[in-house]
């Protein structure tokens, strides 16, 4: 029995036990024979398999848990856990790591429910999730006496992103934190998350929003300054922030 082809058969079990949707397991593409399929189907009945399930749904809960906390906390108040379990089968494990799982739970939830809150929230705690694991690379900071400068594009930076809250953030952490009443929708409060930013996180400025809606793609500071004289102060901060990067 080829270990490899073994690995591949064990691990697709688990997630045709864990689906929604199980499938029953196709083994004809492995190298497996006979009697190894024959007992690759007894495995799969057993009570000791079974746990293994278990097991790797559990320790999935339990990333989610570590890896967004807030965001199960909102869906519980919200009468919306049942979408954990309803992630849980419909998503295969790909990796053992947080950050992966926290990406994919963001996309199913941001995919399977309308609640502007609910969205926002995902999405900024996965951000700051994965910004807890990204290293820093050393950013210089542009020279704005230099005509060179006219020379470089900026454009937003790795793990850096700007997310639009339906209400006051501040409103709605506290919420969660303190088992508050949940704040109303009252208009956009756009928040920058960044690798650079001072404890991860702040509010936007008006300004500071343009900007980095223009820079989704690479721009000519000649171009920004075009669209706004004052934009060259704002793209400064930015990029001393590591919310935007020289390209």
């Amino acid at each position: 029995m080829p270990l490899h082809d073994l690995q591949i058969a064990m691990v697709e079990m688990i997630h045709s036990h864990t689906s929604a949707c199980p499938e029953k397991l196709d083994c004809k593409r492995l190298d497996l024979n006979e009697a190894e399929r024959a007992w690759l189907h007894e495995l799969s009945e057993s009570k000791g398999f079974q746990v293994t399930c278990d097991v790797q749904k559990w320790w999935r809960k339990a990333r989610l848990q570590i890896a967004a906390p807030l965001t199960l906390r909102l869906l519980e108040r919200l009468q919306l856990q049942a979408l954990v379990e309803e992630y849980i089968c419909a998503t295969p494990c790909r990796s053992l790591y947080f950050v992966p799982e926290a990406m994919a739970f963001k996309t199913f939830i941001c995919e399977h429910t309308a609640d502007p809150l609910l969205q926002a929230l995902t999405v900024f705690e996965c951000a700051l999730k994965a910004i807890h694991e990204y290293r820093l690379s050393p950013v210089s900071p542009m020279e704005t006496n230099s005509n060179r400068c006219r020379n470089f594009s900026v454009v937003i930076a790795p793990m850096s992103q700007l997310v639009e809250f339906p209400a006051a953030p501040e409103k709605l952490l506290c919420a969660l934190i303190l088992n508050q009443p949940l704040p109303t929708v009252d208009g956009a409060h756009p928040v920058l998350v960044g690798p650079g930013v001072k404890k991860y996180w702040r509010a936007a400025t008006a300004m500071e929003k343009g900007v980095l809606h223009q820079c989704a793609t690479p721009q000519s500071l000649d171009s920004l300054l075009e669209k706004g004289p004052h934009n060259i102060r704002v793209v400064e901060r930015l990029v001393s922030e590591r919310a935007l990067r020289l390209v």
